[in-house]
């Protein structure tokens, strides 16, 4: 083993610095576009809180638990940018199943037009009762076979199935013989893919779930905002789409 000067936990994370730049060199593009969403969702969140807090509002089961689940969205989506940026692509898929998971408790809550009934879920979530199959069921995801392959995709990396280790070996290994790497290694085709910013439907599920309380001016420029994301977010999609043709 070569002598280094850096300890184990600095030799990993040397990598990170060119990650870092090669990704920004490459998709900068890409990743204002989900800072911009985010930062919409980020002070979309931010305005229910301080309305709830100046009009005195006591929200029921269901609004508590849609602004706690997008308060963790927050704080997540931020951190799954940073593993973007880091190359950490192995940890970032686990943690978008688990954002997965968040965004359809969300919108079972705020889709379901039977508000006691959407009050009963939202208690059943409070004591850690709500399982996903019951998610899956009321928003018709069972039979989706699309959902279920992508579900299916990111459960490989929760449970460190082959299909998903396979990241970390050199394509060419020799079983019995493999070099899997520990540090993060830059690959374009990850980065292209994970820059979906599935904020903007929790920005459009707050605006239904809270639209007696959001004020309408900071409602419309919300709405104003969220089209021009999306346009550009659609331009960026069909350039990469050209791009690779």
């Amino acid at each position: 083993m070569p002598k280094t000067s850096l300890t184990p936990f600095e030799e990993a994370s040397k990598p990170e610095k060119e990650n870092i730049e090669k990704t920004k060199a490459l998709f900068g593009e890409q990743i204002k576009n989900y800072i911009d969403f985010y930062e919409l969702l980020y002070n979309l969140h931010e305005h229910v809180g301080n309305q709830s807090i100046a009009k005195n509002i006591i929200f029921d089961n269901r609004e508590s638990v849609v602004l706690m689940i997008s308060a963790r969205i927050v704080v997540t989506s931020k951190a799954y940018l940073d593993l973007v940026l880091k190359g950490y692509y192995y940890d970032l898929e686990v943690v978008f199943r688990s954002l997965v998971e968040s965004i359809n408790v969300m919108r079972l809550l705020v889709e379901c037009k039977d508000i006691e009934k959407a009050n009963r879920y939202a208690k059943k979530w409070l004591k850690g009762k709500l399982d996903l199959q019951t998610v899956k069921q009321e928003l018709n995801l069972t039979e989706n076979k699309q959902f279920s392959l992508g579900y299916g995709e990111l459960c490989d990396y929760v449970h460190s199935n082959f299909k998903a280790v396979r990241i970390l070996i050199k394509p060419d290994f020799i079983l019995g013989s493999i070099d899997a790497s520990p540090k993060p290694a830059f690959k374009p085709d990850f980065v292209s893919n994970a820059l979906f910013p599935h904020t903007k439907i929790v920005v459009s599920l707050l605006l239904e779930n809270f639209q007696n309380i959001i004020e309408i001016e900071f409602k419309t420029q919300t709405i104003v905002v969220l089209k021009k994301l999306n346009e550009e977010r659609e331009r960026l999609k069909q350039r990469t789409k050209n791009d690779l043709s």
